[in-house]
Parts: C-alpha cells; sequence; structure tokens
C-alpha cells in the first residue's frame, strides 16, 4: 500500500464480472490522482471459475493500473466481510465503497468531492436513467451513501452482515455520524445493472410488511424513510 494519508481509498468488492473493466477505467481516468484503489475478489471458490479469472486478468494485465488486487479474504460468500478486509489495508481519509457494476459518471468525480468535510457525504446517482437522490431520513442503501470518512467505517460494517442488510450500515451512520448533502450536485455514480433490483414505489399497503427494504424510486422522488417503518 503507499505509504502516509491520503485523500481517497476506493474499495470494490468484485465479483470478477465484465464490468469491472468499465469501472476500473473511469477511476483512472480521474483528475484528481490523490487515491488508492483496492480490489477484493468477494467470489467464494466453488463459483470462481475460468470466465471470473478471464475477466479479473483484463483488468490486472493493464500496467498502468494503480490498484491494489488483494484476492480473496474469506471463503464464506459475505460482502461485507470483504468490505472489512479491504478497510484494513486502506490510507485514505475517506473511503469510497463503489461496487464492480457502477462506475463514476465522469473524470471529475473525486474533484467535486473535494468540499466534503463531514462524516459521509450524500450524492445523487444515476440509475437506469433516472436522477435519484435520498435525503435522511429517506436513505436506506449504502449505495446511496457510499463515501464516508475513515473513522466510521469500522463500527458501521459488521463481519456477519452481507449486501442485503446494507439498511442496517445506513441506520448506524444515521444514528451516530454527521452527514453532508447535495442534493444540486450532478450524479456521480451510475448504475446501470439489473441486479440492483427492481427500482419501484412499493404501494402504501405493502410498506409495513416489507420492512422498508424498498428499492429507489423509479421517478427519482425522494423517500421518507419514516413511510416505511
Amino acid at each position: 500500500m503507499g505509504e502516509g494519508m491520503m485523500r481517497y481509498s476506493i474499495i470494490t468488492p468484485t465479483l470478477c464480472r465484465p464490468t469491472l473493466k468499465r469501472l476500473c477505467d473511469s477511476i483512472d481516468a480521474q483528475t484528481n490522482g490523490d487515491w488508492e484503489h483496492i480490489v477484493v475478489v468477494d467470489v467464494p471458490p466453488p463459483k470462481f471459475n475460468a470466465e471470473r479469472q478471464e475477466n479479473l486478468d483484463a483488468v490486472q494485465k493493464d500496467a498502468r493500473r494503480k490498484f491494489h488486487y488483494i484476492g480473496k479474504p474469506h471463503q464464506n460468500d459475505c460482502g461485507n466481510s470483504a468490505r472489512r478486509f479491504a478497510f484494513a489495508q486502506a490510507v485514505g481519509e475517506y473511503i469510497f465503497y463503489i461496487d464492480d457494476d457502477d462506475y463514476f459518471s465522469d473524470d471529475n468525480v473525486l474533484q467535486s468531492l473535494e468540499k466534503v468535510t463531514g462524516d459521509w457525504a450524500i450524492f445523487p446517482v444515476l440509475s437506469r436513467g433516472k436522477r435519484c437522490f435520498h435525503d435522511p431520513p429517506g436513505i436506506h442503501k449504502t449505495g446511496s451513501c457510499m463515501f464516508v470518512s475513515k473513522r466510521v467505517c469500522q463500527p458501521i460494517f459488521p463481519e456477519n452482515n452481507d449486501y442485503s442488510a446494507d439498511g442496517q450500515v445506513v441506520e448506524a451512520l444515521k444514528k451516530n455520524f454527521r452527514y453532508q448533502a447535495f442534493p444540486d450536485m450532478r450524479p456521480l455514480v451510475i448504475y446501470e445493472q439489473a441486479n440492483h433490483g427492481e427500482f419501484e414505489i412499493v404501494p402504501e399497503a405493502k410498506r409495513k410488511s416489507r420492512g422498508g427494504l424498498i428499492r429507489y424510486a423509479s421517478d427519482g422522488l425522494t423517500i421518507d424513510w419514516n413511510d416505511y417503518n
């Protein structure tokens, strides 16, 4: 790892999908070079096939890459164990968690985040062509608040918490740490993959039964978290 503190540590738990290359390209293109990219393979050995290896090789073979390839920390299929493993290696003042099927919207994303001084930042994202922004208490997914200071990370990502329980992480953030919201900022991250689920507004009758696990609103409107509890 690099010596001393830097501004950003970008952490990607990867399933070794073809989209990893697109993400790495978007990070390498950043005008702000004060970053490291930590990539952790988050695929159990039985599922790590030749196709995944090929996708990983396509990224690694580029000598210009500025990422640290760490490997698989655990045998179980648990996303947050990979996040925690990468976090232990990180030297950045801020941690930017981004999955391998998402990517930065342009080459000035990190430059735009230089104004952040709080413990975590909330900014718009572009999901299936829809501009989405969720101001607390509406946030419930880490995809909406993946940019956090290093000091808040350790307590919010429990070892036995998989990706489906991201809402617990967000609740811990909302309860314990100061946030900065940037609703007028352009979307910084683009979500395109179908595996993010159906982006929907759940009918009122189903809200309580769904336990608050509501996806982004398809029309980009802010969702009030209190409506879903």
